[in-house]
């Protein structure tokens, strides 16, 4: 349709909401020098959100941590993502001990079944929670926006269908006062450019999005 009309997808999702769009930096997990070196090396390519994963060993992975919020100052972000390894008491505890760095969102820290997971450990700590696992079809979308049980919904149009549904559930997720960090799996030319197109239409999209293509 875009070809036919000679229009962008940006315009033929409701137009711009934003001008540009802001990526991650993806860390490798390693011991706290490793992690400080990319780090340095994602700050002179002007990045200015930083992700790694965690969830097998908290003591190395605070001393990790601690290197990458020295390494990149108070002003950065940093995201960790557990891909659902810990339990509600587990992720209760760690996050408190995590947020002494100031994390900006904790992707997926405990398992996405059943949804009261995420919903009771939202309650628990003030850590923002981000959804990712779970969010694998449209009603699964849905009924983490209708639970509350996320701050952030971290999905793309891959796992629900179409780049139409990924922009509707979107904008359900606003009008609930949830943001949206889009998901990436590594998608190159098109799909990348497509996905790029929608962000710029979102209302509530976040810093740091995914893509893992630089």
């Amino acid at each position: 349709i875009g070809k036919a009309s000679d229009l962008p997808l940006y315009r033929l999702y409701g137009g711009l909401r934003r001008t540009a769009v802001n990526y991650f930096y993806y860390l490798a997990t390693g011991n706290p020098e490793d992690v400080a070196q990319q780090a340095a090396s994602g700050l002179v390519q002007g990045y200015t959100t930083f992700y790694v994963k965690v969830g097998i060993n908290i003591d190395r992975e605070l001393e990790m941590i601690a290197a990458l919020r020295e390494t990149i100052g108070p002003a950065k972000s940093i995201r960790i993502d557990a891909n659902g390894a810990w339990t509600v008491a587990e992720a209760t505890r760690y996050l408190t001990l995590f947020d002494r760095h100031n994390i900006d969102f904790a992707e997926q820290p405990v398992k996405q079944d059943p949804v009261r997971n995420m919903a009771e450990l939202r309650r628990r700590v003030s850590v923002p929670l981000a959804a990712n696992e779970g969010l694998w079809r449209s009603t699964d979308v849905w009924e983490v926006i209708r639970a509350r049980a996320a701050d952030i919904l971290c999905f793309s149009p891959y796992w629900v269908g179409t780049l139409a549904r990924f922009h509707h559930l979107s904008h359900a997720a606003a009008l609930e006062g949830l943001q949206v960090c889009r998901h990436t799996h590594g998608e190159l030319g098109l799909m990348a450019a497509a996905c790029q197109h929608l962000c710029l239409t979102l209302p509530n999209l976040v810093d740091g999005n995914q893509q893992t293509a630089s």
